[in-house]
């Protein structure tokens, strides 16, 4: 599983990829590995708002976004996250 996804954050393509898992299988300290692996990328979990989120995606437009507990936001924000992936980012996330 490392590999492929190694292979994902380092292609020019744009992918998304989806962990799915129980609680404390490692998801969070997996993401927390790529941040200090590759550059470009913004993290956000369970605490930050859907407006601020938007916001950070637009200014920096990141190239890996990691988004953990994503379930956890609204299906409007959902809706606007799909809208900016469909414009070519890099996206990692999980649901419990």
């Amino acid at each position: 599983m490392k590999n492929i996804i190694n292979r994902v954050l380092s292609s020019e393509e744009s992918f998304n990829i989806l962990l799915i898992g129980p609680s404390a299988s490692s998801k969070t300290q997996f993401l927390m590995e790529i941040m200090k692996a590759y550059k470009d990328v913004e993290y956000f979990d369970g605490t930050n708002t859907t407006s601020r989120i938007l916001d950070i995606l637009e200014e920096k437009r990141p190239k890996i976004i990691l988004l953990d507990e994503a379930e956890k936001n609204s299906r409007p924000f959902q809706n606007q996250l799909l809208n900016f992936l469909e414009s070519g980012r890099v996206m990692a996330f999980w649901e419990n």
